[in-house]
């Protein structure tokens, strides 16, 4: 049996999870589901600063460029928490699905 999570940001302005669980219900899928979580549309992306910055080219350069906007290469863009939280409950469901 098929089994869709959706997972919603609590801070995401741009997330239509609603929209596309009410799709769902129109075309009587079973077992969709949504998970409300932490974070905002940009939680499943973290950035380290000191991870890019030895990369040279494009992407050095893109880090040099933040390193002078955030202050250093010690500053990682994203949370590590959320992101830590969103792969716990997509293994959690995956488990699930066992």
């Amino acid at each position: 049996d098929l089994r869709t999570r959706l997972f919603r940001f609590s801070d995401d302005s741009l997330d239509c999870s609603e929209e596309l669980l009410s799709s769902f219900v129109v075309r009587r899928a079973r077992n969709a589901d949504r998970l409300e979580m932490k974070g905002g549309h940009l939680t499943p992306v973290v950035l380290s600063l000191a991870d890019m910055a030895p990369a040279g080219g494009a992407v050095g350069g893109v880090a040099e460029r933040l390193k002078e906007r955030f202050g250093g290469f010690g500053a990682t863009l994203g949370s590590e928490a959320e992101l830590e939280d969103l792969v716990q409950a997509l293994m959690d469901f995956v488990g699930s699905l066992r």
